[in-house]
């Protein structure tokens, strides 16, 4: 469903959303959502990755009441884990657009890699594109790596730390399990390369990524935030059909999708706003919040099943 610009800066009832600023709003909560999924970065917080006040209200409502909510992120799950407990949060975790997810405790409920050929034939993909990308794997000695020659970005060499191995990629595709490629370029060489990857995974570009510009994304089939959250419902017994969720980017799309409450920030990519039920406020002023007016309203307001 495609909204137009008035639409998209109101809630489905037409009138704007406020914000939640009184945690007893949560002792309404209605039986047509079983489920709050949040994606991070533009979502949870903003560009500081300090969660607002009135956020984290919010939240310790929802734990109050022992109302389940997961985290759906692009991050490695080492990065969101650390962020999250400095906001002294822990929530399950759907990471690396579904390729790797855990609970609370730690314990691996979904994972996913690349077969080894589909591996090197994204990485054929990005070279004749002329991308050097960082490779996200599944290794305990190391989250991610990179060609030895390879420039990083502004903030990379920091992100990733001593966890970033600098190998032959060609070699390390065909070596260790691969999660994840994520390419930083222009937009015209993206969308080659993604066409030349599609066939050997699922490819999403970002207009406002992590490090800033755009960037290409290739997660491996059955890596997706709703393929994590389908699984994370299976394993506690939740009904995957009453999930009210919230995102802000491209990566956001098939969450929001099928969710049956949509919640994209106001100032989120297109693609996430043209598939939305609701908008809210950026995080930077505790937008996330509202998340419990819609709770009260999800049993009228959600979107009917398809």
């Amino acid at each position: 469903m495609t909204r137009g610009t008035a639409d998209r800066r109101r809630g489905s009832t037409g009138s704007e959303l406020r914000e939640v600023e009184r945690p007893e709003h949560a002792s309404d909560l209605v039986a047509d959502v079983s489920l709050v999924v949040t994606d991070l970065d533009g979502t949870l917080w903003g560009s500081s990755t300090v969660v607002h006040d009135r956020t984290l209200i919010a939240l310790k409502a929802l734990r109050e009441r022992a109302f389940p909510v997961l985290v759906a992120t692009g991050r490695t799950w080492r990065s969101a884990r650390r962020l999250l407990e400095r906001n002294d949060l822990e929530l399950p975790l759907v990471a690396l657009n579904g390729a790797v997810c855990l609970d609370v405790d730690g314990s691996i409920f979904h994972r996913v890699t690349f077969p080894p050929p589909d591996a090197l034939g994204v990485l054929r993909a990005l070279r004749e594109s002329e991308l050097a990308p960082i490779v996200h794997i599944d290794s305990p000695s190391a989250d991610s790596a990179a060609e030895p020659g390879a420039a990083l970005l502004a903030g990379q060499a920091a992100f990733y730390g001593q966890r970033l191995l600098r190998i032959p990629l060609d070699l390390l595709v065909q070596r260790e399990p691969v999660q994840q490629f994520i390419a930083y370029g222009p937009r015209e060489s993206l969308e080659t390369a993604a066409r030349g990857a599609a066939p050997h995974g699922h490819c999403t570009i970002n207009s406002n990524a992590l490090f800033g510009g755009t960037a290409l994304t290739v997660d491996p089939f059955g890596a997706t935030k709703w393929q994590g959250v389908e699984r994370f419902c299976e394993i506690h017994g939740l009904d995957h059909q009453r999930v009210l969720a919230v995102g802000n980017g491209e990566n956001d799309v098939d969450l929001l999708e099928h969710a049956r409450v949509a919640c994209a920030v106001r100032d989120g990519a297109e693609e996430a706003l043209a598939v939305a039920t609701h908008v809210i406020d950026s995080p930077d002023a505790g937008g996330w919040a509202a998340v419990l007016d819609l709770l009260q309203s999800a049993g009228n307001q959600g979107r009917s099943r398809r």
